[in-house]
């Protein structure tokens, strides 16, 4: 008994006959699903990536910091003739000791050194008043996103927040262990963005230096003229006491014909704080700057095989159920 053959069935030859014969459209529709993906990759690829950026910040040369030393010298220098000049003369007033207690704390604080210039900087920077400027500036953040002010002001000072100002825990007593990091998706903009906020933190701290020291000399010349004023009193009611009367002249002499001020006034002029073009607390070294990129890159070339793979895949169906179609339509008509 002969076995019947169903007319649907294929065999393995007539398989490979019916690719070969339609291999083209096979081909093509493999062909089509693969640019698909490349075209699709192509725009994933245009978009913006992720970059962990992160910065040094670094603090003057020992080279710049020379051109401080003589202020800084005298400015020792004087506190210490001071005190030294009081203790041999054996000033016990209250307006003196007011004197020598407020030249302690001004002097002591304003030796302008790294420590000292980096602590400014970086306390500048933690106002983060001028990352807020500076993402504006550079339109890190697209305003044209937002429907209210306030609440593109509100995702602008999140992201000044979100910049970080951290200092290496392993070596804390070395000065340019300060970086910057943050997640950026420009890095022209982030580049332009930190050269920015170096020159503008600077010029904020060197307006602040400027600005301190005139403070100094104001208060040093008020304290001056209290104590002469002190002294003027007590020769008055000294007559009785020649003595004394003549020691409180000599005193008062002496704090009329002292030019501490006015030398350190000319020292300081001599240091970079006065100019804009020459001053720095510390530099920011952008050109130095690490990026980690933070996207999800996948692999292209598996992406693109497995397109080919799935077009030929609906390819050879595609044509095998139009020869199914063909087959059926033969035997019923």
């Amino acid at each position: 008994m002969k076995k019947k053959i169903n007319k649907d069935e294929i065999d393995l030859i007539d398989f490979f006959f019916i690719i070969k014969q339609n291999f083209i459209k096979i081909f093509s529709i493999s062909l089509v699903s693969t640019i698909l993906m490349i075209i699709y990759l192509f725009n994933q690829n245009s978009n913006e990536q992720i970059y962990s950026a992160k910065t040094a910040i670094e603090p003057i040369s020992t080279f710049d910091l020379s051109e401080y030393s003589a202020y800084n010298n005298y400015l020792r220098n004087v506190l210490k003739k001071f005190q030294e000049r009081n203790n041999l003369q054996k000033i016990s007033k209250d307006d003196m000791d007011m004197v020598n207690e407020a030249n302690d704390k001004l002097y002591e604080s304003f030796d302008i050194n790294k420590d000292y210039l980096m602590q400014l900087f970086i306390d500048q920077l933690k106002e983060r008043e001028i990352f807020i400027e500076a993402i504006k500036k550079f339109d890190l953040i697209n305003q044209d996103n937002f429907k209210f002010e306030k609440d593109f002001e509100d995702e602008v000072r999140k992201v000044a927040n979100n910049i970080k100002i951290t200092q290496e825990t392993k070596n804390k007593n070395l000065l340019n262990n300060w970086n910057l990091e943050f997640q950026v998706s420009n890095i022209k903009k982030w580049n332009s963005f930190l050269f920015f906020i170096e020159k503008k933190t600077n010029e904020d701290v060197r307006k602040y230096l400027n600005k301190s020291f005139e403070n100094l000399i104001v208060n040093e010349e008020r304290l001056k003229k209290y104590a002469i004023e002190d002294l003027e009193i007590e020769i008055f009611n000294s007559d009785t006491d020649l003595k004394l009367k003549q020691e409180l002249l000599k005193n008062k002499q002496i704090l009329i014909q002292d030019k501490k001020t006015e030398r350190l006034e000319d020292l300081f002029q001599a240091t970079p704080v006065l100019n804009p073009n020459k001053f720095y607390a510390a530099k920011i070294k952008v050109h130095s700057t690490t990026y980690s990129n933070q996207s999800k890159n996948l692999s292209k070339t598996p992406l693109i095989l497995s397109a080919a793979i799935i077009g030929f895949i609906l390819g050879t169906f595609y044509v095998f159920i139009s020869h199914s179609i063909r087959v059926r339509s033969k035997l019923y008509n």
